[in-house]
């Protein structure tokens, strides 16, 4: 069974790749975004599909970032909602909206459609929530300007299941990576239709997926993306990525809420 990532380890886990096994952090964007703009393909089988990518400030929003510009070199339609650009001093994430631009793909500051979940619902396709990772504490705080427009706005968009998806990268925006969302009302969560995890489910993924069929009704799609991480690494965090092993070139496996973790799913169950 593919066990989930312990949250005290999980910061530690990823200064390890960056120390010891070169891992740098201009590296993490382009692996991540590359698994959520692969992953997104293959939830929809569609070709040339429009997609609104919620960006935030750290690297969770630069996996958001990479994963527009690889969605539009695939056909896709791809607009970039970006309310606070990076400072001066984040050259990473200036060159990444540089690419962007040189695409003519729309990075906007303000949402589209004046905000309207319900026109937004209509017009994309699949919503990415880039916003906030597994840095995010529940102890800081209300969520500040401008990103608690997105979160709400995320929120709004994710009751619209039969018009778009919703996919989170890694940690839907808000929630503890250590399970539920303590800081965040019930009316005001994220629930998204797919979860990518990157590197290892997180705790706070099963909770997803257990509510999501215990409220809904439904199966949260859930997809694992992993297979960038050294087998001494996985050894070392008890990761158990065997569990899930990855068939042929895939950059992803399917995954299915069992026991006290996931394993690999064999049927769609989108």
């Amino acid at each position: 069974m593919l066990s989930y990532a312990d949250p005290d380890r999980i910061r530690e886990r990823e200064e390890e790749l960056v120390a010891r096994h070169r891992e740098y952090v201009a590296e993490h964007p382009e692996l991540h975004g590359v698994l959520c703009e692969f992953t997104s393909a293959v939830l929809t089988e569609k070709p040339k599909l429009s997609a609104l990518i919620f960006a935030g400030p750290g690297n969770n929003g630069g996996d958001g970032l990479v994963a527009a510009r690889h969605l539009f070199h695939f056909g896709w339609s791809p607009t970039v909602y970006y309310p606070k650009r990076p400072a001066a001093d984040k050259p990473l994430f200036l060159n990444l909206v540089a690419q962007l631009e040189c695409l003519d793909v729309p990075v906007l500051t303000e949402p589209p459609l004046d905000g309207d979940a319900n026109a937004i619902a209509t017009q994309y396709d699949i919503i990415i929530d880039a916003v906030f990772g597994f840095g995010f504490r529940d102890d800081r705080g209300p969520i500040r300007p401008p990103f608690d427009r997105s979160l709400a706005l995320l929120a709004a968009l994710s009751k619209f299941h039969s018009k778009t998806a919703v996919a989170s990268i890694d940690v839907p925006s808000g929630w503890c990576v250590d399970g539920g969302d303590r800081a965040i009302d019930d009316e005001e969560k994220i629930q998204p239709d797919l979860l990518i995890s990157l590197t290892a489910p997180k705790l706070c993924a099963i909770e997803l997926c257990d509510q999501a069929a215990r409220v809904r009704g439904t199966s949260v799609v859930h997809y694992l993306g992993g297979r960038f991480v050294p087998p001494t690494l996985a050894s070392k965090y008890e990761l158990n990525l065997g569990a899930a092993p990855y068939e042929g070139a895939a950059q992803v496996v399917q995954l299915t809420r069992a026991g006290d973790g996931f394993v690999s799913s064999s049927t769609d169950v989108w």
